[in-house]
């Protein structure tokens, strides 16, 4: 396990930060193309590149408060998860192809069931 908390206490910041870059990154690409963010039970756009934004994907990746964004550009719902293992909805399989190659050239992964 490998989160923030984890990260401060082993003096190993930097390491998870690049981690956290990876993500971010992929986000703020994927969002590009329209975003939807369920906060509270509230749904609405929001700008990937807004400071907004970037805060609750912070949140979610360090554990604070779970993301639930809509994508609008490419149809799939992602919703935050403990240790970096967010979990994507979508309606098709082909939908999961075009985000699994993206993920990939972030040199992230998707595990698929």
């Amino acid at each position: 396990m490998f989160t923030y908390e984890s990260a401060l206490k082993a003096n190993q910041l930097q390491d998870y930060l690049a981690g956290e870059r990876k993500f971010l990154a992929l986000y703020n690409h994927l969002g590009n193309a329209g975003t939807i963010v369920n906060f509270s039970g509230v749904l609405r756009p929001i700008v990937s590149a807004s400071s907004e934004f970037q805060r609750i994907l912070r949140r979610s990746l360090r554990e604070a408060r779970f993301m639930d964004i809509y994508l609008e550009g490419y149809g799939v719902r992602i919703l935050g998860n403990y240790d970096r293992t967010d979990v994507i909805i979508a309606e098709t399989c082909e939908q999961l192809d075009v985000l699994e190659t993206e993920i990939a050239r972030f040199d992230l992964h998707m595990l698929r069931k």
